[in-house]
């Protein structure tokens, strides 16, 4: 059904190395010789799972989800997997455990995904789980950026020994926090989308957003130039993206390595620092300056309008009324 090359059976064969540590005796004991254990079909499932580039550590999720239930409960077999079953059980870990919502509903999704493929292969004739409900979440903390704490962190930065990483982690936040992109957007920006003559940069947008011009400010663009000017005396000018890997030339800085030094420098600060926060930051100044909700809508590259108020609203009631002021002003000058 799938084409098996070798990159995929060498994936699998990798896979299957990992999970030989006997668990078969593990998952299959105490199995009554008339019944099925809920494991008979693992191995079918990961090597299907292995075919279709499930990542590893996803499929090592679901092991443990599934080793976790046929521990602490007395489901072994299909038979015994029904919905009130593994609703009991998912009940009293979330008590013994005390999981907050997201715990659960990831334990409902990686079991699911289990028993899903057996229903589709016609081992089951139902998923369990498939009417089990997952928790509210809890509502998530919106943190925003105070430019305290913005003027902080590039202090802190700039007092750093000069080299790759002090610069380019200053460009970078500097770019976060002035223009409000993305992180992921950031790490895009290619030298060819940098325009000094006209001092704006093409931003490739993500989430289904189209690419959009930023201008550059002046403080950004005089250390972006003294950036650059340094890569081109340590040889790494030819390299075609803003943010370089200051251990591997030739790679672009990635995803998790921002991840690292937001999390170095938050210990360091004694703030958390997150890439979204620079987002509402930005978002807060251009309300406070009085710029229409849809036009900060346009600059953060949001495709929906209910996007940009989440943002807004972290900021305070009266700044949120002249948003919904101008909002107004603009329905009203449609002709509906």
């Amino acid at each position: 059904m799938y084409k098996h090359n070798v990159e995929t059976l060498n994936s699998y064969q990798s896979l299957q190395k990992f999970f030989q540590e006997a668990e078969s005796e593990e998952f299959n004991s105490n199995i009554p010789e008339n019944k099925t254990a809920i494991c008979e079909y693992w191995w079918e499932f990961i090597r299907e799972m292995s075919f279709l580039h499930r990542s590893h550590s996803s499929l090592k999720s679901i092991r443990e989800h599934l080793r976790a239930l046929m521990r602490h409960s007395d489901i072994h077999t299909i038979d015994q997997a029904t919905t009130a079953n593994i609703k009991a059980y998912l009940q009293n870990r979330q008590q013994e455990r005390n999981w907050d919502p997201n715990t659960y509903n990831t334990s409902i999704s990686k079991l699911s995904s289990y028993f899903k493929y057996l229903v589709e292969e016609g081992h089951i004739k139902e998923n369990p789980l498939r009417n089990i409900r997952k928790m509210r979440r809890t509502k998530k903390n919106h943190l925003t950026m105070t430019e305290e704490q913005f003027n902080q962190l590039l202090g802190y930065i700039v007092k750093q020994k000069s080299g790759l990483v002090a610069l380019r982690d200053k460009v970078f936040f500097l770019v976060l926090g002035l223009t409000g992109v993305r992180r992921s957007e950031a790490l895009r920006i290619e030298i060819s989308d940098l325009n000094f003559v006209n001092d704006t940069m093409k931003i490739h947008g993500v989430k289904g957003s189209k690419p959009r011009m930023l201008r550059i400010p002046e403080g950004l663009r005089s250390s972006m130039k003294e950036y650059l000017s340094y890569r081109k005396e340590i040889n790494r000018l030819d390299e075609p993206y803003l943010f370089i890997s200051a251990t591997t030339k030739g790679n672009p800085w990635t995803e998790s390595g921002v991840r690292k030094t937001m999390n170095r420098l938050s210990q360091k600060l004694g703030f958390p620092i997150q890439s979204h926060a620079f987002r509402r930051y930005v978002a807060t100044s251009l309300a406070e300056q009085g710029k229409p909700i849809e036009k900060i809508m346009q600059y953060l590259g949001h495709t929906s309008i209910r996007t940009t108020l989440i943002y807004i609203n972290s900021c305070s009631s009266k700044l949120l009324d002249s948003c919904m002021d101008s909002m107004e002003q603009r329905i009203k000058g449609l002709d509906l």
